[in-house]
């Protein structure tokens, strides 16, 4: 728990590509992502019901980097990105990328379950796609219960600040 926000993006990048035929594991927001290989895999295991098949077929990395782009668009996704900047390995913009889908499929709560078995209460929590904004802030609002419970250090910190994307406290989380 004491690794910086982007190891813990990339730790659980890889766990989900793991789900995923992609063998290769990213160690970085640079060159390991530029092709969007990585990203056509992780948006596929999170959201398969968006994906198109085309996007792995896709032999172009630019090409292959604008259809991850629209799958994202589909999931709900806004974009801090463009293609560009993908296939160019810009480590920022890639790193807010990729906690932007963090935050966006609401994994924080199986996060949170892998962290500390049984500690989140699925009776209660909502399972993505999560459509209503206040089952939204409910799933995050317990994140934040479960976070000071694990004694993270979550000063003014609510479950509507990550709702509406604070990267700076959802990375700080």
């Amino acid at each position: 728990m004491s690794l910086p926000p982007e190891k813990i993006l990339l730790r659980w990048m890889n766990f989900q590509l793991k789900k995923s035929p992609y063998k290769k594991i990213v160690s970085n927001f640079s060159t390991d992502v530029k092709d969007a290989e990585a990203y056509a895999h992780l948006l596929n295991v999170l959201a398969p019901e968006h994906s198109n098949p085309s996007t792995l077929a896709v032999k172009d990395p630019f090409q292959r980097a604008k259809l991850v782009l629209e799958h994202a668009d589909r999931m709900g996704c806004k974009r801090y990105l463009t293609a560009k900047d993908i296939v160019d390995g810009s480590p920022n913009l890639n790193l807010a990328f990729v906690a932007h889908i963090f935050q966006h499929r609401w994994i924080l709560l199986e996060t949170l379950d892998k962290v500390s078995p049984g500690i989140v209460n699925w009776k209660v929590a909502s399972r993505p796609p999560i459509k209503l904004p206040f089952k939204k802030v409910e799933n995050c609002n317990q994140v934040v219960k479960i976070g000071k419970q694990l004694k993270f250090s979550l000063v003014n910190i609510a479950g509507n600040d990550i709702v509406q994307g604070n990267k700076k406290l959802i990375l700080g989380m």
